[in-house]
Formats: C-alpha cells, sequence, structure tokens
C-alpha cells in the first residue's frame, strides 16, 4: 500500500493536506460531476451570453479541475486532449479527471496537492485518435507517433503547437489569477496503445492508461527524472558506476544501486520505481528530486518550510541493502519482536527556506498507556538554511537515529512503535512512521445562490482527523472561476466554498462594416477596412481566417495570401478589447496570381551539335519570379518546316538538331510553345525558337537558380545572358536577338505624370540599365538607376535643398548616405518636428545585412530630432549606432513612427536600421504587442525566455527601477545583487526611496516613478479619475500621463491606483511615455 505521510508545514501541527488516493477503497474521481455543464460547439460564443460567466480561452471552455490557491504561488498544470471528437469531450473530462486522480495519489504530488492547480480545457478533433507516420488524422493539435516509436511529438508541417501556445497565452491572460502562468502541460491522446513521451514543458500519455503513465511522463517535465531503463547518466535517478548520486540514501526504503538495464549505469532500488515502469510508486530519490525542482522555480509560496521523507525503522541490516525484509512496522512489531536487536531510525530532510531549522528524532517502543518501554532514544539534528536553490544538497540532511537496548524486550499487544521527526523548537511532529488517519472530505465550489460555478469539479481531499476550520481557511483559493470567496460552511465531511458572482462591467457592442480591400490573390495583399463604426475611436483587433479556421499569426489589418489559401475562403474578424461582439467580412476566395511575365527563349545552334539540349522554367521568367514554376510535359504547337529538330529526343523539355545538317541549312528555325505551370501562379504560355547558325557554337544552358544571399541573382556574365527583354545569345561572341526592338527602340524616353503632378521618366540604357527620374510639383527631384544584376543607385534631392543617396548592392546590401541642409533643420526646429531624411530603407532582421545610413548635419546644429524613413517599420525596429571603433549600440531612444525610425543626434552618426522585434509566442494577439515588442527591442525589458514574455505576471519594485534605468542609458554592471546598481540610480534621482525591492508594484507606483524619471513637470488642472484624490501623491503623476496620452485608465474614469501594474502594462506606460 502507497502510505499517506503527514506533511512538515510551516506553524501548522500536524496536519498535511492531499488529493484522495486511487487504492484500497477510495473512490476514482472520474465520470461526470454534477457541476459540469453540457459542452459548446468547437467555438463560441454562447459564453459571453450566459448569465453566469465561464471561463473561456482561444475560444475554447475552461475546466477548473482542481484549485487550491492562488494562480501566481502556486504550480499550474493545464491538461489537453487530442483525437477527441465532439462526441467524446466528456469522454475526455473523465479521463483527465482519473489521471489526474492517479497523480495526485503518488507522493510527493499528493503532498503537494494543496499547491497543485489543475486546469483543463477541451478541444474538439474532427476525426479520433492519434496519427502515425503511416496514418494522417485531422486532430486538433496534429499530435502523431514518432518515428515508428512509442514516442509522441507535433506534427512538423501542422501548427499544432502553435495551437496550444494559443490557448496557454489566452489562458495566462483571461483565466488565470493576475501575474500567473502555466508551469507544465499535458496532453493525453485519444488511444488504447501505450504512447507517452516528454520534452520542456510538455508531456503526452494515452488518456486511456491504466497505471500511472501520466505520472510517469509529466515527472520528465516536472523533475527533469530520466527513464530508469534507459542509458543517460544526466538525470538525478540514473548514476555512473563512478560516484553514485545517492549514495547518502542507500538502505534506506529499498533505495540500493541497481545495474539497470542498459548496462553501465545504476539505478536506486530494484526496478521498484514509477520511472522504471509505470505502474508503481515513485522512489525516494525521485521523490526528493520533484521537490526539488518544484520549489527551485520558487513558483511556490507557503507550501512547507521542510520535506521530510517518510522515516523508516528497521532491524539491523548491512548497509547499501534493500531495507525492506528488515522495516519494522506497527502492524509487524510483535512479529519481528524474536529478531529485533537494535532498531534504526532513518529519513531525508530537505530545508526549503532561508533558516536553518533543527529538528529531533525520536525512537522507541511505549505501552497502551502510554508509557515507554524504555526511555525513547533522542537525537538533535541541525539543517542547514536554503541558500542557493540551483544546489539544494548543500541544504540537505540523511540522519540516522539508533537505538541499541532493545534486544530482550518483551512487546505484547498494545504496544506502539514510536518513529518520529519532530521540530526542535516547538515539538510540532513533521513525520512518522506510522499510517495517519484521514477523512475524505467533498470540496464543492458554489454561488452564492448555491449553484455550481460552471465547468468546476467536486474535489475530494484527504484531511487529518480532527483538522480545524482555520487550518482548512488557510489554503482556500480567494478566487474561482473569476468569482471573489465569501464563506465556507462546513457540514460533516463536506466543505462548502461560496463564491460572489462576477459580472464582467457591461461593454458597448461593436458595430459597422467589414470590407475586405484588394484583389484575392496569391501573394497580393488584402486589407481590412472597417466603416460605420460604433463606438467611434474603438482599438480595434484582426484575426484572419482560412475557411473557418483561424490563421497563426493574422492579426494585422492588412493580410497576404500565402500558396496555402489558394482555392480556399478567406475573411477577417474584427473585435475590439472593450467592446462585445464581432464584425465579420464577407468571404473571399484566393486564386492563383497573375500568369508569370515571360519571355520567349531564342538559340542559336551549330548545325552539326546533335547533344540533347534541356530547357527549364528559368528560360521563360526571371529567377526571382521562377518559385515552382514547371515546364508541363508534352508538345504544342511544334513548327519545323524544314525538320531541324531531331524527333527521338523530343519533348517539352528536351530537344536536339537532327543528324545531317550541313552549312546550307544556316538560318533555318523551328519554334513550339510550351506551357509553364506552377502551385501559385496562373498556367503561362512561351515560345522556344531555335536557329541553325554556322558561327562558334553556342550551347545554351539554363541559368542557375539563385542562392538565398543573391535574391534575383546575377543573369549575365560569360556562359548566358538574361533571356527577359527578348533574349540573349548566351554566350561571350553571342549578340542581341529579336524581341527588344533593337539599341536605339531602347533607349528613347518614356514619359509619364502622376495625379499629384510629378514628372515621371524612364530610360532604358543599351545595357539594359534603366534610370527613372521623378521631379515632383515642389521641386524635389529622385533619380534610381536599376542595373541588369539588380544593383541600383537612388539619388534624391529635397526641396529644402536636404539630399540623398541610397545604394544596393545585387546581394540586398545597402547603404545611404544624407546631408540635411540648415533651412530643413531650422524649420523642423521652429515646428517642433523631426527632419525627413531624403532616403528610405528596408529593416532587416539581421544586424550584419541591415542597411546602413550615414547622417550629416549642419555644423552648429546641436542636437536634432532626424526621421529617417523606412518602409517596413515596426514597434520593434531600432537604430543601432556604428561607433567609429565598429562597435554597434542600440538606441534605446530611437521611436518609430509612421513613416520610419525617429532619433535624437549632434552633428552626424552612422546607424543601422533592424527589426529587432523578439516574436514571443504568448504575446500574440495580445492587447500589449507592440508596447511589449517596443521595449524588448530596445533592451529596457527582457523576456522571460527566448520565447515568451509572461504579459500578465506582476512587475516587482526592483524590476521597475531596473527598466527605467535602462532608459535613462545608467550602467547597471556590478553590484551585490542584480538590482542594487538601479536602486542606487532611483534613490540618488529622487526616483524611489529603494525600499521593498521585491515588492509587487501598483498602479500608483507605477505611474509615479515614471513621472519623476521624466523630471515631475508642471500639470495644470487636477487629475480627471473619480477615484484618486487630490490629497494623494500620485494624483500630479496620474493628471500629467493621462494630459500625455500615457494611460487613459481602466475605463469608467477609474484609474485603479493600487491594481497590480503588469508587464504588459510597464511596457505600455513605457511606449507612450518614450513615443
Amino acid at each position: 500500500m502507497m502510505r499517506k505521510r503527514i506533511a512538515a508545514w510551516a506553524l501548522t501541527a500536524c496536519m498535511s493536506l492531499t488529493l484522495l488516493p486511487l487504492h484500497a477503497g477510495a473512490v476514482p474521481i472520474s465520470g461526470p460531476s454534477a457541476t459540469e455543464t453540457v459542452l459548446p460547439t468547437q467555438v463560441t460564443a454562447a459564453a459571453e451570453e450566459n448569465t453566469v460567466h465561464a471561463l473561456q480561452a482561444a475560444g475554447l471552455p475552461v475546466y477548473t479541475l482542481q484549485k487550491m490557491g492562488n494562480d501566481r504561488e502556486n504550480l499550474v498544470l493545464l491538461l489537453l486532449g487530442d483525437g477527441y471528437t465532439q462526441d467524446q469531450q466528456q469522454q475526455f473530462l473523465q479521463e483527465a479527471r482519473k489521471q489526474l486522480g492517479r497523480l495526485m495519489s503518488l507522493e510527493p504530488y499528493s503532498r503537494l496537492a494543496h499547491r497543485i492547480n489543475v486546469y483543463a480545457v477541451p478541444a474538439v478533433s474532427n476525426e479520433a485518435g492519434l496519427s502515425t507516420e503511416n496514418t494522417k488524422l485531422d486532430t486538433y493539435f496534429r499530435l502523431t507517433t514518432l518515428h515508428g516509436t512509442k514516442s509522441i511529438g507535433f506534427r512538423h508541417d501542422m501548427d499544432g503547437e502553435a495551437r496550444v501556445n494559443a490557448i496557454k497565452a489566452d489562458l495566462e491572460r483571461r483565466c488565470l489569477d493576475e501575474g500567473a502562468f502555466v508551469d507544465n502541460i499535458h496532453m493525453f491522446v485519444n488511444t488504447d496503445a501505450t504512447v507517452g513521451s516528454a520534452g520542456g514543458i510538455y508531456s503526452f500519455s494515452s488518456g486511456r492508461a491504466k497505471d500511472y503513465a501520466m505520472a510517469h511522463e509529466l515527472s520528465h517535465s516536472v523533475g527533469k527524472l530520466g527513464d530508469e531503463y534507459g542509458s543517460s547518466t544526466k538525470f538525478p535517478n540514473v548514476s555512473g558506476t563512478d560516484n553514485i548520486k545517492w549514495e547518502k540514501m542507500m538502505g534506506y526504503r529499498s533505495i540500493i544501486a541497481q545495474t539497470g538495464n542498459a548496462g553501465g549505469v545504476l539505478i536506486p532500488t530494484a526496478f521498484k520505481c514509477n520511472m522504471y515502469q509505470s505502474a508503481q510508486p515513485f522512489c525516494e530519490v525521485c521523490r526528493l528530486a520533484l521537490v526539488r525542482q518544484m520549489f527551485a522555480t520558487g513558483k511556490i509560496q507557503n507550501g512547507m518550510d521542510l520535506y521530510v521523507a517518510d522515516p523508516e525503522v528497521t532491524t539491523e541490516h548491512k548497509p547499501h541493502v534493500d531495507s525492506e525484509p528488515y522495516r519494522v512496522t506497527q502492524e509487524n512489531l510483535l512479529e519481528k519482536a524474536k529478531d529485533i536487536y537494535d532498531l534504526s531510525l532513518r529519513t531525508v530532510i530537505q530545508n526549503l527556506s532561508d533558516r536553518e531549522r533543527t529538528v529531533k528524532l525520536v525512537l522507541g517502543v511505549v505501552k497502551a498507556d502510554g508509557e515507554p518501554r524504555q526511555p525513547l532514544k533522542e537525537q538533535t539534528f541541525t539543517v542547514p538554511a536554503l541558500t542557493d536553490k540551483d544546489s539544494m544538497e548543500d541544504a540537505c540532511i540523511y540522519p540516522t537515529l539508533t537505538y541499541g537496548t532493545i534486544w530482550g524486550m518483551d512487546f505484547v499487544d498494545g504496544d506502539r512503535l514510536v518513529g518520529e521527526v519532530r521540530d526542535a523548537e516547538s515539538g510540532e511532529v513533521l513525520a512518522t512512521c506510522q499510517e495517519p488517519e484521514y477523512d475524505t472530505y467533498q470540496v464543492n465550489y458554489l454561488l452564492e445562490d448555491g449553484q455550481p460555478i460552471p465547468n468546476t469539479s467536486t474535489t475530494q481531499l484527504l484531511l487529518p482527523k480532527g483538522c480545524s476550520t482555520e487550518f482548512i481557511q488557510e489554503w482556500l483559493p480567494q478566487r474561482v472561476g473569476g468569482h471573489a470567496f465569501v464563506r465556507m460552511e462546513r457540514e460533516g465531511l463536506t466543505l462548502r466554498l461560496y463564491y460572489r458572482q462576477t459580472v464582467p462591467p457591461e461593454k458597448p457592442k461593436l458595430e459597422g462594416a467589414v470590407t475586405i480591400i484588394g484583389t484575392p490573390k496569391y501573394n497580393q495583399p488584402l486589407t481590412a477596412t472597417v466603416t460605420n463604426l460604433t463606438p467611434a475611436g474603438a482599438t480595434l483587433t484582426y484575426q484572419w481566417y482560412r475557411d473557418d479556421e483561424r490563421i497563426l499569426g493574422a492579426i494585422k489589418e492588412t493580410y497576404t495570401p500565402t500558396a496555402e489559401d489558394i482555392g480556399k475562403s478567406v475573411h477577417v474578424a474584427v473585435s475590439a478589447e472593450k467592446c462585445t461582439g464581432v464584425l465579420k467580412s464577407e468571404e473571399v476566395t484566393v486564386a492563383k496570381a497573375d500568369a508569370f511575365k515571360m519571355a520567349d527563349y531564342d538559340c542559336q545552334m551549330y548545325y552539326h551539335i546533335t547533344e540533347v539540349q534541356e530547357i527549364t522554367a528559368y528560360n521563360f521568367v526571371p529567377a526571382d519570379q521562377v518559385q515552382d514554376a514547371v515546364i508541363k510535359d508534352g508538345v504544342r504547337d511544334m513548327v519545323d518546316p524544314d525538320h531541324i529538330i531531331s524527333t527521338e529526343d523530343f519533348t517539352s523539355t528536351t530537344f536536339k538538331l537532327a543528324d545531317g545538317l550541313t552549312p546550307a541549312d544556316t538560318g533555318k528555325t523551328a519554334s513550339w510553345t510550351v506551357t509553364i505551370t506552377s502551385k501559385t501562379h496562373e498556367d503561362t504560355t512561351g515560345t522556344v525558337t531555335v536557329t541553325v547558325t554556322a558561327d562558334a557554337p553556342v550551347v545554351p544552358k539554363p541559368e542557375p537558380k539563385p542562392e538565398p544571399s543573391q535574391p534575383g541573382g546575377s543573369t549575365g556574365g560569360n556562359t548566358g545572358g538574361s533571356s527577359s527583354g527578348g533574349g540573349s545569345s548566351s554566350g561571350s561572341s553571342g549578340g542581341s536577338s529579336s524581341g527588344g526592338g533593337g539599341d536605339t527602340a531602347s533607349a528613347k524616353p518614356e514619359t509619364a505624370t502622376k495625379p499629384d503632378g510629378t514628372k515621371v521618366e524612364t530610360v532604358t540604357k543599351p545595357d539594359g540599365t534603366t534610370v527613372k527620374t521623378e521631379t515632383k510639383k515642389d521641386g524635389s527631384v529622385s533619380k534610381t538607376e536599376t542595373m541588369k544584376d539588380g544593383s541600383s543607385v537612388t539619388e534624391n534631392k529635397a526641396a529644402d535643398g536636404s539630399t540623398g543617396t541610397v545604394k544596393t548592392d545585387k546581394n540586398g546590401q545597402t547603404e545611404a548616405e544624407t546631408t540635411l541642409s540648415g533651412k530643413a533643420v531650422e524649420d523642423a526646429k521652429k515646428n517642433g518636428e523631426a527632419v525627413k531624411a531624403p532616403v528610405e530603407v528596408e529593416a532587416t532582421k539581421n544586424s550584419s545585412t541591415a542597411p546602413v545610413v550615414k547622417v550629416e548635419l549642419p555644423r552648429n546644429s546641436g542636437e536634432t530630432k532626424v526621421e529617417i524613413p523606412v518602409s517596413n517599420v515596426q514597434p520593434g525596429t531600432v537604430a543601432v549606432l556604428v561607433h567609429p571603433d565598429g562597435t554597434e549600440e542600440i538606441l534605446k531612444n530611437s521611436v518609430p513612427t509612421e513613416d520610419g525610425i525617429q532619433l535624437t543626434i549632434n552633428g552626424g552618426a552612422t546607424v543601422k536600421i533592424v527589426d529587432n522585434s523578439k516574436g514571443f509566442i504568448d504575446t500574440q494577439d495580445h492587447w500589449a504587442e507592440d508596447a511589449i515588442d517596443f521595449v524588448s527591442a530596445r533592451g529596457l525589458v527582457s523576456g522571460m525566455s527566448e520565447t515568451t514574455y509572461a504579459p500578465d505576471n506582476a512587475t516587482t519594485r526592483a524590476q521597475l527601477w531596473t527598466i527605467l534605468a535602462r532608459q535613462n542609458d545608467t550602467d547597471l554592471s556590478g553590484g551585490g545583487s542584480w538590482y542594487e546598481k538601479a536602486q542606487t540610480w532611483a534613490k540618488a534621482n529622487g526616483i524611489s526611496d529603494g525600499t521593498a525591492p521585491e515588492g509587487t508594484i501598483n498602479r500608483a507606483q507605477m505611474v509615479t516613478m515614471l513621472y519623476r524619471a521624466a523630471g515631475s513637470p508642471e500639470v495644470e488642472g487636477a487629475s480627471a479619475f473619480t477615484d484618486i484624490s487630490a490629497d494623494s501623491y500620485y494624483a500630479k503623476a496620474a493628471a500629467w500621463a493621462a494630459k500625455n496620452g500615457i494611460t487613459a485608465g481602466v475605463g469608467n474614469g477609474r484609474f485603479e491606483p493600487n491594481g497590480t501594474c503588469t508587464r504588459g502594462q510597464i511596457a505600455t506606460f513605457l511606449y507612450r511615455y518614450m513615443k
């Protein structure tokens, strides 16, 4: 029997909390509960219409399976299911509850059950089951077996993981307690097969597994445990033979050094652990590793100060052998009496707090009346404080207490074995070798009217007999399903937790008409336009759909259809965060792009060369347009009156001259039509013309496909020229062929006038270079010269006298220089504007290939704001200063504008324009996405990892000091702590008093520190917010922020000064302030 131990809770005497285990008469947590609601369809707006608000994430219902406290202070586990159809959603929830019950029946999960919150999000698959390499099913998360094994993962060619991330991000934003995030995700697959795997925060197992498979796979992620049938020794529960990792535990609770199946490695037990076979409990080595990992994150708060492993009493036995045959319990005390010569009490104690602790081990036998048979043996041990969560071994002890005078003692019925671990200071019993007695409680989450909170489950808990109501109230969750705790009723073994219904504030309905502007073709941008918008000024968000499926990442006003969209319907849904309702456009069907712009292929062949020649789509379509274009099989419209083409080897892609041609055949021709087809473009045709020549032999070759670093490719060279514009003789001695009209015709200028009066003159030079000159009505001139190899030079002269030159080589590398005139600078400063440089560049993600812009100002101009036009500017676009020594520095105060990037320079500067957006997966479609891109690109705020930002997590005072210090270019290197330099800066500059660095910051403190960092400017008038009194310390700061567009409050005229300031809000405040 797996035993339940009494946990060592801080300041709680002899009490613990755990879920009901699935063994020995326990009731499994399975089947629909009375609090379940009928599942809606896959995506529905019904939740907004319900009388009682039900949680949703990414349009899917959220079920609270277990909530034992604040999500920010507990581990949060998200359960998902794949391969469950609409009719199988209740099956998924039943299996999830059953598997969760099995998990919580195992130590150490049972001991920490009140520190684990569990949510389930059902998702409907179109087909039931699990995909394999040979069978691809239409399931929601696209899970599949991998490489013919029992491992599970996401199909690499699908968007399954992106769908999980979307649910996770939305759950964190909408459903969890403020500032909380998901720690682990376990996914059940709808199969009877024995499958499972884990990686990162993910773990996978069959929902129908009949053992503890979920516990096995989840513990790979939670505890970083390894498979004990494997050969890798990088895990805490698999060791090499030189230094056994668990040597101090050997001889305790069946821990030994067992040779593993793989050979050359050791495992902790004789194959008795869940990490060897998932039908078993965890061994003590794995339990300790799991506890250490769960607390190392710092996520669990107020869980326990000490972890005390199950104490074990044994008779004398050799070290390093399995202790099970020698174990003494209350049940076998009399039976083993004749073999007892001495007794030993052993345990493992891990300190999880930052203060030193002392514990006392107590061992002996007492009579039925409570008197000891002999004086109890006691010994005190010191447990060092935990100073480094990455190295917990230093705060762990392995105490042993031996009682050597037991032999000869007469035991009788009623005698009781005592083996305890006590707190040496308070006398509190932390753990005992005896089986504790528990009651099974039913916990119901109810609204004040007695109705169950939607999508919650009745939780079954084991609580110590006689536990107090005060003890129970210590862990009660203050919010469930978005509703606030009111009171608890305790009747027998039933706990009723009542919550006051939280009604979402009434929102105005979003109204208007959405129209898609643009031609619905491949690679042609489509733009959503909203007319007759109500309420006016609503901040809109966009989501594009393909055949009613969300297109991940398509959340902007403009969307450019991809190859996947061809032949499918596309529409856009428009919503606003502070409004109800969704506006939907009409559907449009995406077609292929227009046919390629093709040039006919003309070549000359020496009369006696009869090798087979090959043609490809490159001979007809410019290299930068080819993509997947190919020539269709078959011949069309063959014209060969003189029979110069051999028919025996002729296809649509190969040909050769007939045998026996002579110089007399010179000038004869053959031609035929081929069809170019593509997945993305309409079919088009081209003509191949072969002319017999007596000149030096020239063998036509298809033009090479350009390397990725050479978009467009170079089409000249000694081995062949460009086929566009009428073709080339394809060789060093060949001349221009028909189709171009001759050199004289190509040199004639073409003129046109734009609607705004701009005059455009285009000239094509004999070498294929084009020169385009645009003269605007204000006198500004732009001249662009584009060479055949794709390189170009643009020279601009603005009406105010500023000049600029942009040079782009054939590989796309751009360099620009601009000299700003004195008039331009003077006018801009007079109007309080930035000087617009007469150059335009395109930002790149890679700094090494980013455009370089050199800016020169007139002498004695002083500090001047300059705007560099950028064609693809984003919030994450930054200017990177290039110092004279070649080192680079991100200009934190470079700010994106509607047309480019604005920065302040003095005299001159050389900068690179870089798209430094981080692309966090949990900020996509988040209301603060642009602000987060802005601050993270400038290094003001870092992500939680390379891929996540945690926008809804709370922010500490020390973090804000650091952000503001970075924004002011303060050197933060060194210091006794990570925030010490920022703390010193904040105090020295009057930003903060420097107290409570780890304290969570609220909105009032945030706006006050930002106001002080701005120099505490004078503010006219009082704050308009109704919840801010004129004499509050933050009144001026809030008024200043409102007048400068930094904050608009939380709605209904309120600022909510005491509301926690999240990482997303911090980013937004700073973004608006710096803009």
